[in-house]
């Protein structure tokens, strides 16, 4: 997991999946932020169950993703250059 982030200073970008830290003190992984809110349960544009959040984070999981793809994608301009 990398660092956690105060909700009052950043939020991730709209679309990202995040991990996050509500009031309470429970985690939640893989949670949707969207138009200003991070969804528990997402039923239109704007309407849906959001949670209450203090920190958020990205998952380690995601970086890994992030980064495959990244390495897939220069492997791949690679052996399409070479043919």
């Amino acid at each position: 997991m990398s660092e956690w982030i105060d909700v009052k200073g950043k939020l991730p970008k709209d679309g990202e999946y995040v991990s996050i830290i509500i009031i309470g003190g429970g985690i939640h992984h893989n949670v949707l932020y969207e138009h200003g809110r991070f969804w528990k349960l997402k039923v239109g544009i704007n309407a849906g169950i959001a949670w209450e959040v203090l920190k958020w984070a990205y998952p380690k999981s995601t970086e890994k993703i992030k980064e495959a793809k990244e390495n897939k994608d220069v492997f791949e301009k690679d052996v399409h250059q070479e043919k």
